[in-house]
């Protein structure tokens, strides 16, 4: 005890003289002189400080937004596949309200009334607004603006009020619709989340190697599944094997790329919509609706997620 509390004293002595700043005579005189000054004019330190940073022109220029992405591009070069096309549609949307307004004369205010002017919910909305911020605390890091937009600037709250699930004749309707039409990338995808839980994008990177047939399982291997934080499995139900093989005896070829299945979801609801006009479909409504029945036949959240 008494040698760690003599280390510990030790390293506190040494944090708090690295901590200290030498000030000579000649500039412990300045800084009074213009404290002094301050005070006869009623401002105080802080507030001049304030002042100043509000004011002060960025070290490296005053470059305009579209500008200033493509440095961070060039710089973040780990940005790349979805986030990076969902990081353009924002910053297209932002240039589309600023044009060439140098960044360092945005406030947060513009940010918001350009986002209000998008018909996004908030689970779309408040992941693109870190988008910004991400951009903006790296822009100040750098030098590129004075402006702590990514500190000030106020995300939208997520609304949680409205996660819905799909009866099972909507979705074995969706998926027999899918069929009819030929649509086997999205048979493929559309049986992966709604059996067994997997993200549209994961499902773009399977290959049917992953298929476990033997195993009755299917498997992501760690690099290919959101986060990158472990591997996901699942047993292959049988409603999810008979849409598989079905989808294989039709020649689909993996992967399929995440683009067409966006696509082919947008037409399977144009069809769907025909034969069904009270059909009404938000975000992520595929994949909530595994995951509501799954929790509601008792599976816990960590089996679930």
């Amino acid at each position: 005890a008494d040698k760690y509390r003599i280390e510990h004293n030790a390293r506190l002595k040494k944090r708090d003289g690295n901590a200290l700043v030498v000030v000579d005579e000649a500039t412990a005189f300045e800084e009074a002189a213009v404290r002094r000054r301050l005070g006869r004019m009623g401002i105080s330190g802080l507030e001049a400080f304030q002042h100043a940073e509000k004011h002060m022109k960025p070290r490296k220029g005053n470059v305009d937004l579209r500008e200033l992405y493509k440095i961070y591009l060039v710089e973040r070069s780990q940005v790349k596949g979805r986030y990076k096309v969902d990081f353009n549609r924002v910053v297209e949307v932002l240039v589309g309200g600023f044009g060439k307004k140098p960044i360092n004369e945005i406030e947060p205010d513009d940010i918001r009334k350009c986002f209000d002017k998008m018909p996004w919910k908030s689970s779309t909305r408040n992941p693109r607004e870190q988008k910004v911020k991400t951009l903006w605390k790296w822009a100040y890091e750098k030098g590129y603006t004075t402006k702590l937009i990514h500190k000030t600037y106020e995300k939208v709250s997520l609304d949680h009020t409205g996660v819905r699930a799909h009866s099972p004749y909507v979705v074995q309707g969706l998926l027999n619709c899918a069929v009819k039409h030929k649509l086997w990338d999205m048979v493929f995808s559309l049986a992966l989340t709604s059996f067994v839980g997997f993200r549209r994008e994961e499902t773009a990177r399977f290959d049917w190697d992953h298929i476990r047939w033997g195993e009755n399982a299917v498997w992501l291997p760690r690099e290919l599944v959101k986060g990158r934080t472990k591997i996901r499995s699942a047993e292959i139900t049988p409603n999810l094997r008979k849409w598989l093989l079905l989808a294989k005896a039709n020649h689909l070829k993996l992967p399929v790329k995440v683009s067409k299945l966006d696509s082919q979801w947008k037409e399977l609801k144009q069809f769907y919509l025909v034969e069904n006009p009270n059909f009404d479909y938000e975000q992520n409504t595929n994949r909530h609706s595994f995951c509501g029945y799954a929790l509601a036949i008792g599976k816990s959240v960590d089996e679930v997620a």
